[in-house]
Parts: structure tokens; sequence; C-alpha cells
């Protein structure tokens, strides 16, 4: 309503002025974007979701220019949401639209086309085009090896679309092989980046659950709960690492994994309901 409005019309103010001069304090404001697009996407309004981004792109493009930096953050931030409500085409089309805007930046060309490549894979593999996912994953990994460091969440999210793919295909020995290094690569992000973890790791969950891997998942699963209950928990649980317990748990309770992953350490449920609410 009113408020939305008026987030816009500060965005659009924000634009022309406080990224050149100061481009800090466009943060607050972007901030406020973003709690308005995720509203959105929690209540499931795709309309009012949509209708808001494509306003904001707008004046991101008509303000800073059609290629700025800023532009690809929006439309990979789009095509995640776009494939959040299933619309794989629009989602694509983000994705490509801010790989070409990446690719102009050399510092960027590094760290951010991986990811947007790796979102790209994904949106193949939703189609069904299991080729074509292969092959963009692979050019993840060519992007990744000529980095001068190797980036371990990239290459922990990649290990897990590949796993992915080689469940479908029933490749045993290809899922086996990149389970295990998964399963190392997710141990070195969890001591920097341990949220960045538990998205990936619930996959190849499910994956060895599925192929009847279970002790595979059964370690997967103890050895979250157990570096998830090290973490020391704090006043500032709803900024920092203190939701991944109630995150993880809670996946398991929806998504139907063994009741053995549920009731691990039950005091991570009792701790967080006492200590923070979502």
């Amino acid at each position: 309503g009113a408020r939305v409005e008026q987030i816009q019309a500060a965005y659009s103010f924000a634009m022309p002025t406080w990224v050149k001069t100061n481009p800090e304090a466009l943060v607050s404001v972007q901030n406020c974007f973003g709690k308005v697009v995720a509203y959105y996407r929690h209540i499931g309004d795709f309309e009012e979701w949509e209708d808001f981004n494509l306003r904001v792109l707008n004046i991101s493009k008509t303000r800073l220019g059609p290629n700025h930096r800023m532009v690809m953050d929006l439309l990979a931030e789009m095509g995640e949401g776009y494939l959040a409500f299933g619309r794989i085409d629009e989602s694509e089309a983000c994705f490509k639209e801010a790989l070409t805007i990446c690719e102009a930046y050399p510092d960027l060309k590094m760290s951010e086309a991986p990811w947007l490549i790796l979102n790209s894979a994904g949106v193949a593999f939703m189609r069904g085009e299991i080729v074509m996912a292969r092959l963009l994953l692979d050019q993840v990994m060519e992007r990744l090896a000529e980095a001068p460091t190797m980036n371990n969440v990239v290459l922990l999210e990649a290990l897990a679309n590949y796993a992915a793919i080689f469940r479908a295909t029933r490749n045993l020995a290809e899922f086996d092989r990149v389970s295990l290094q998964a399963e190392e690569v997710a141990k070195e992000v969890w001591k920097s980046e341990p949220a960045r973890v538990v998205s990936p790791v619930l996959a190849l969950i499910r994956s060895n659950e599925e192929l009847g891997r279970s002790d595979v998942a059964d370690r997967f699963s103890q050895w979250i709960v157990n570096e998830m209950e090290s973490i020391p928990f704090s006043g500032d649980d709803m900024r920092g690492y203190g939701l991944v317990p109630r995150v993880f748990l809670h996946d398991c309770h929806e998504n139907g994994l063994p009741a053995s992953i549920e009731m691990i350490r039950p005091n991570i449920v009792a701790d967080m309901a006492g200590r923070a609410s979502i």
C-alpha cells in the first residue's frame, strides 16, 4: 500500500545521489526493499511480488543504467524469487541477463558468474534437461578452477547439484564420489559460513536416503546437528547462526526425513524456543 509506495519513492530518490556519493547510505533503503520482497514471497503473493520487483528494476535501470552491477544483483534475486514461485522461464531469463551484465565486470567474472551459472543449472535440472544441467555445472567447475582462490560455498552447492543429477541418472559410482567430496567441503564451509551449509547438506541427506545410502545420510545428519549444538547462543540469535538449528529441524519435520534425525539433540528445539521467535 502506501508504505510500499514510500519505499519505492525513497529507492528512486536514492539512485542518482547516494549510489554515487555515499553507497553505504543506500543500505537502509535496500533493506526496506528486501523486507517488502521477502514479505510478498512469504505470503505467496506472486502478483504483488513481481509488480514491486519490476518497478524497482525499472527505477534501477533508468537511474543507474541497464548494465550497472546493482541491476545485476536485482536480476539475480528476481531469478531466485521466480524459481521459488515455480516460474521457470522468467527465472532463466533473469539469470541470463544478470550473467551478461556480470561478464562485463572483470572482478565479478570470478566471484559472481559461477553463482549465476549454478542457478541456471538448477533451472535446467528442474526442466528435466539433465545434459544441459551437467554442462552448466561443468562450466561452474571450470570457473572455480580459474579463480585465484577456491570458493567452497559455490563448490558445495555445485557438488549437491551434481549429486542430484547422478541420483536421477542412477550413476551410483559418481554419486558416491561427489557425495563424499561434498562432505569434506561442507566441513570447510562450516568453519566460516555455517548458514550456507544447511541447504546443500539437506539435499545430500535426501539424495542419500533415496538411494538407500542411509549410513551416509545418518553421518551427514549427525555431523551437522553436532556442529549446530556447538554454536553459542546470544541475544543476537535472530541475526546470527542461532536460527540454523530451528531451520534445519523445521525442514526435517516438513519434509518427512527420518524420525531419528528429528529427535537428535531435542534440547536444541527447547533452547531455541526459549531464546528466539520466528
